[in-house]
């Protein structure tokens, strides 16, 4: 299942949007996925930690006002949502290195998964 995640900088200065791409998925988000019930969902355990470690960067700088592309995410790697159902996705990402700093979320989605 793949989800599309654009970042918008709303800020009065630059920001940084570099993606730490592994297999087909930004690490540098944090990925809340919760069932109808408004349980998480758990990420998947790998059996290749060492692998998912793999990936590669793309340095990016957003002046304010500026977008990026629509970047797709493939969010079944790390969670099953194979289960029929209703699931709420929310991606959030930290305002600086500094987690102190805080973070900012995305919009909510649902998406819904029929047999």
């Amino acid at each position: 299942m793949w989800i599309r995640v654009k970042m918008t900088n709303t800020s009065s200065g630059e920001i940084d949007c570099t993606r730490a791409d592994s297999n087909s998925l930004d690490t540098r988000y944090v990925y809340d996925i919760r069932d109808s019930s408004g349980r998480k969902i758990e990420q998947k355990r790998s059996a290749h930690p060492e692998l998912d470690a793999a990936g590669s960067f793309r340095f990016c700088t957003l002046r304010s006002r500026q977008s990026t592309n629509a970047e797709e995410n493939l969010i079944s790697r790390l969670f099953d949502m194979s289960k029929p159902g209703t699931y709420t996705v929310q991606v959030s990402r930290g305002i600086s290195s500094d987690e102190k700093k805080g973070a900012v979320k995305s919009n909510q989605i649902t998406i819904t998964v029929t047999p």
